[in-house]
């Protein structure tokens, strides 16, 4: 790729090679806080206890819900940010 860049106000012309480099694949980081055990994955369908009761051990805000109502949830699984 060819740019043009100005030092002390002199233009020159050069040639730029861009590499590609592989981006590493990220995933969530879970942070438990409850001894740091670590969850075992699991299949269990649960009940709700009510439509409007919600329970949180810390006071916070929600940006945003990442599940559906009627979604099939697994252990681990990101459901709010």
């Amino acid at each position: 790729m060819k740019l043009k860049v100005t030092v002390n106000q002199t233009e020159y012309e050069i040639d730029v090679e861009v590499e590609q480099e592989e981006r590493p694949q990220l995933s969530p980081i879970v942070i438990g806080v409850n001894g740091g055990s670590n969850p075992i994955p699991t299949k269990a369908s649960v009940s709700a206890v009510s439509s409007n009761a919600v329970v949180a051990p810390l006071a916070g805000s929600v940006a945003r819900v990442l599940v559906a109502d009627g979604d099939e949830i697994e252990a681990g699984q990101v459901l709010l940010v």
